[in-house]
């Protein structure tokens, strides 16, 4: 009993100070934690303004080197972008919207064959798949239910409420980008001068090299964007696939998803010509793979 008491492992006292510290650090990261949940929405705008404001920081120095001043310069690239994006929706949203209301009956009638050629093959794999897979698509599924005005009248007022907040959500990343580009550097400037001296240099070689190197990059994802989307469309008019701006949209989009986009953006595209014959089907995954290959090979 004597040696046990002798061995007993005694814990040092804590100071009260180290006590408070710990406790106030704690107390910190929960609290970051849960204004991180609690505002989540706005610090996704905020991180979207600062990854725009990053990707036309490029242009904007080219056009100060010019002799323009840097504000006029962040508007006169707002503006083109605008303008371009303006005249886009213009001209392709009554395509846009033509196409998708006839591609959702064209998708239910592709996922119903894809569903009755699955519970032909005698696989159990593929019967537990059938077992996960819903009977009908979610995206048409209760949509011939509604015929009360009432639910109808609720529906559109839904769809204005999500329009005017898209129109906020979007005016306000363009007012947080502009801001950014034009104190992003002042601001940054005063965070550096919390980094200790002997490493505020190299903290500020790290934040350029970073800002660089994701510029370029988003420039990169948006230019393979628009080539991927733009030969799918080609792709697809060849094949005669209907919808095919819509799908080559969709398709362009999902690019920017790493591994799994190109497969995912394929999808839409397949299972209408699955609609239409097995051989479209199999026409839309060969020009999906040729595509991939001249992606890998040249871009």
């Amino acid at each position: 009993m004597g040696d046990w008491t002798r061995n007993t492992i005694k814990i040092p006292p804590i100071p009260a100070w180290q006590l408070v510290s710990w406790t106030l650090g704690v107390t910190a990261v929960i609290g970051g934690f849960w204004l991180l949940i609690r505002f989540q929405h706005v610090l996704l705008l905020l991180l979207t303004a600062v990854i725009l404001s990053t990707a036309i920081q490029p242009g904007v120095a080219q056009l100060e080197k010019r002799g323009i001043a840097r504000p006029i310069g962040v508007l006169a690239i707002f503006s083109t972008v605008g303008l371009l994006l303006s005249l886009l929706i213009w001209y392709s949203l009554p395509v846009l919207v033509e196409q998708g209301a006839a591609m959702r009956h064209s998708l239910v009638e592709g996922y119903q064959l894809l569903r009755e050629s699955l519970q032909q093959l005698p696989n159990i794999l593929v019967g537990r798949l059938l077992l996960v897979l819903p009977p009908t698509l979610p995206l048409v599924g209760g949509a011939a239910d509604i015929n009360s005005s009432s639910l109808v009248a609720a529906d559109g007022a839904e769809q204005v409420r999500h329009l005017l907040l898209g129109l906020v959500q979007l005016a306000a990343v363009a007012m947080m980008t502009f801001f950014w580009t034009l104190e992003g550097t002042r601001l940054k400037h005063a965070a550096f001068l919390l980094v200790p001296l002997p490493k505020r240099d190299e903290v500020r070689q790290l934040v350029t090299a970073i800002e660089t190197k994701v510029s370029a990059y988003l420039i990169g994802q948006g230019v393979l964007c628009l080539i991927i989307g733009a030969l799918a469309f080609i792709a697809y008019l060849l094949i005669g696939l209907p919808h095919a701006l819509l799908l080559a949209i969709f398709a362009g989009l999902l690019e920017a998803v790493p591994i799994l986009g190109p497969f995912l953006g394929a999808i839409p595209a397949m299972i209408i010509g699955l609609s239409i014959s097995p051989m479209t089907a199999l026409w839309v995954l060969l020009v999906t793979g040729i595509i991939q290959q001249l992606e890998n090979s040249l871009l």
